[in-house]
């Protein structure tokens, strides 16, 4: 083909609108999914029917730069979403994320928040937004817009090419001073960052739970968190810099969600890393385990509280991601998982208890909400807990609640643009593009004896806790 691309198109004419079984749904979903993993930069067409139905199209246009479109008719809204994704870093993190709450809220065009939400308004509503956070080791940065079809604007208006404009601004042409973000943007961005510090730490769940990761990844990218110091040191000057150099060094994943195609898309992408002098050197890594602590590590902080806070933090060297996950569902993830069910309900020792997974550090975490009293109980009940798991006990009923739950998740995936570009970025770090339907099959290859397994290889790695007065916490 003369634009270098491969196109790979799957029709599946026995498939009518009346007899189109999930099981069916499925199989052609692997069988394209499976295409799309070996032509991964290339193109993969689904058809139903003989009829165009969805179109997963992945390109590099710059080293470190890949642009996934998805094509599916039943939307009626687009999102464009671009992620930039860098090693975590003490100085640079805090500055790339007041830069990108500034290039989310205006540009050269539209320089303050009051012009930029009125130039979105006359968009039938178009938004833009970004957001930043921590994926195991690396910081996440991402800016995206999403905006109505055209064809729904009452006048024949270009609602996509309006908020593409306003979006390439954004990236491309900022609202400055000098040689630094424009001041009064850059000072709402700092009281809305320290704001957000603030409201962690007055959360005390929430900040119990980010002291625990600090304990338990010391030493690694992944301890890092912003602090009102950090914040307090950016300039208007260092985080433009900041900004400049993700554009530049930061692999970026970019995805356009849409029921239409729009060449536009890709121009933007191109003129964008164009213009940053690409020096991408291809030193990211997704999935870091982080090293068991050859002792289990014990923090305790006392605060003014009424009720005490403990997060205890479990480490595995498996890759075993998929039992990781269906484990902490069956301890802590659901009303019907034990910790609730069991210390909460049954023993009455705690206000809440609850887990989750993180398949990127390999580790599951514990965290409830207790008296005093207590603690020791509770620590020893939720190790009990792992303990019966590893020695076999296991009920039928607890395998399949946890199956409906990620059942029930992924079977929503495509209900909106959003949900399916979260669900292939997820992808990208996962290493592996695998469908909802392909996800759910291999959950359900978790069995009692990988479960076991997972269980057995759980080490206690460190426990924070938050305490009020030792002489107990009385919420």
């Amino acid at each position: 083909m003369s634009d270098g691309k491969s196109t790979v198109s799957v029709k599946v004419s026995e498939f009518t609108s009346g007899n189109v079984g999930a099981v069916k749904l499925a199989q052609l979903e692997k069988i394209c999914l499976a295409i799309f993993n070996e032509v991964c930069y290339n193109r993969c067409v689904f058809f139903m029917n003989g009829v165009y139905a969805m179109d997963l199209n992945r390109t590099e246009p710059f080293k470190g730069v890949a642009l996934t479109t998805i094509i599916d008719h039943k939307f009626k809204t687009s999102c464009l979403s671009l992620r930039f994704i860098s090693k975590l870093d003490e100085v640079r993190s805090t500055a790339n994320a007041l830069a990108f709450r500034i290039i989310s809220d205006s540009n050269s065009t539209f320089p303050d928040n009051v012009s930029f939400s009125s130039a979105l308004d006359e968009l039938y509503g178009a938004s833009v937004s970004s957001n930043t956070y921590k994926g195991g080791d690396v910081q996440i940065c991402s800016i995206g817009a999403s905006w109505i079809d055209n064809k729904y604007a009452f006048g024949g208006e270009d609602v996509a090419g309006g908020t593409l404009d306003i979006l390439r601004n954004c990236l491309l042409s900022p609202a400055l001073d000098g040689d630094g973000f424009n001041k009064d943007n850059f000072r709402l961005a700092r009281r809305d960052e320290l704001d957000d510090i603030n409201a962690i730490i007055n959360n005390k769940r929430s900040y119990a739970i980010s002291k625990a990761h600090s304990l338990a990844f010391q030493g690694e990218p992944a301890a890092i968190r912003a602090t009102i110091k950090g914040v307090s040191a950016v300039t208007p000057q260092s985080a433009l810099e900041a900004f400049r150099y993700l554009l530049k060094t930061a692999r970026v994943e970019a995805f356009y969600c849409s029921s239409v195609p729009d060449s536009r898309i890709e121009s933007m992408i191109t003129e964008i890393f164009s213009a940053s002098g690409r020096d991408y050197q291809d030193d990211i890594k997704f999935r870091s385990k982080s090293p068991i602590k050859p002792e289990t590590a014990y923090k305790t902080e006392t605060m003014d509280i009424r009720q005490c806070k403990m997060v205890m933090t479990f480490k595995t060297d498996s890759d075993d991601i998929d039992a990781l996950k269906v484990l902490s569902i069956i301890l802590g993830e659901t009303p019907v998982s034990r910790f609730f069910r069991i210390i909460r309900e049954q023993q009455s020792l705690c206000y809440y208890c609850s887990s989750y997974s993180d398949n990127l550090k390999n580790v599951i975490v514990a965290d409830c909400g207790i008296e005093y009293e207590n603690i020791s109980r509770v620590r020893e009940s939720i190790l009990s807990q792992i303990e019966d798991i590893g020695s076999g006990n296991i009920s039928d009923e607890e395998l399949e609640n946890a199956m409906m739950l990620l059942e029930n998740s992924f079977e929503s995936t495509g209900d909106s643009p959003g949900s399916l570009i979260g669900w292939y970025f997820d992808c990208v770090f996962d290493q592996s593009f695998r469908s909802p339907a392909d996800a759910i099959k291999d959950y359900r290859l978790v069995n009692k004896a990988r479960l076991v397994q997972m269980a057995r290889s759980l080490k206690l790695d460190s426990v924070f806790t938050l305490s009020g007065k030792e002489d107990g916490c009385n919420e």
